[in-house]
Order: C-alpha cells, then structure tokens, then sequence
C-alpha cells in the first residue's frame, strides 16, 4: 500500500491525544491489511517515522492515539493541525519466544495451548521473562508461566481481591 497522507487536529479523549483517520484513509488500510480491527501501521509525523496502531471506532472508522514518544520529539500538542503520513506496517512485529520458555512448553506438552492465548497474553509472559536477570529467577518464572498456560490463565486472572487477605 502506498502512503495515506491527510491533516487532521489533534484532540484529547480523557488523557490520551488523539487524532481522526478520514474513511477514505481507514478503508484503504482495511483494504490493504485485510484487517477491521487494530490496524499496524507506520506514521510519519514532521519528519520522524513511528510505528503505531489505529484503533477502530466503529462505522468502518479508526483513530490514532500519539503517545508521549511521538508528541515530544515532533513537538505536537493538542490542538495543532498536522500532516501524518500512513502505511499499513506487515512486518511481523511479535517477540520472539526466549529458548528457554519454549523449550520447557514443548517438554510439557503445552507449546499448542501457548500458541492459543492472544498476542497481547503470550507478549506479556514474554516481557516478563526477558525482565528477569538472574537464571535462577527466569527457572522460576518459567515455571510459573507453565501453571498459567495448563490452567489456561493469566496472571491478573489469579490476584486476590483488594481488602482480603490471605
């Protein structure tokens, strides 16, 4: 897909800024990616290229929130009028699965089940892996994320209550 380039105003949606894609520019991007949800996308706002998702709204429509790293170094505030540049972005932007958390889920049998959570689930175990510093403490991490994906859970699924105690 070649670049959509249009202007729009950036607005403000609680804390988070924000700018409208034009239908023309949203359904070139579902068009191109085969996608109507969470679109990825490169942008290229005053010079500076940044990866990013436009988010749906419904109606065939999607905005593109511009987070902290992309307002700062273009100097953009809410209310400025600017010029975003657009292409859908293929390139497979998953973490790649750290041997050793592969290796233990193959062991056990579960690599299919892992391969069943969503993207945003098996990135959040991952990031947490790739925290850890010590071999030690990634051993027992693995562990842990092993009873999860058996228990087909995540962590936030398994927090007490706020109040209780144990």
């Amino acid at each position: 897909m070649k670049k959509q380039v249009f202007s729009a105003v950036v607005k403000m949606t609680g804390i988070n800024p924000y700018i409208e894609v034009p239908a023309n520019v949203s359904q070139a991007l579902v068009k191109t990616s085969g996608r109507k949800g969470f679109i990825p996308v490169w942008m290229k706002l005053k010079g500076r290229r940044f990866q990013a998702n436009v988010v749906p709204i419904g109606k065939g429509r999607h905005v593109l929130y511009l987070n902290l790293q992309m307002r700062l170094p273009t100097n953009t505030k809410v209310g400025d009028k600017i010029t975003i540049a657009l292409a859908h972005d293929a390139s497979n932007r998953a973490l790649p699965i750290p041997s050793i958390l592969r290796k233990a889920l193959k062991e056990k049998s579960l690599w299919e089940r892992f391969l069943q959570f969503p993207p945003s689930h098996r990135k959040e175990f991952i990031r947490y892996l790739q925290f850890l510093k010590t071999k030690d403490s990634r051993l027992r991490a693995v562990q842990k994320i092993i009873t999860h994906v058996r228990k087909q859970r995540m962590w936030f699924r398994n927090q007490r209550k706020r109040g209780k105690r144990p």
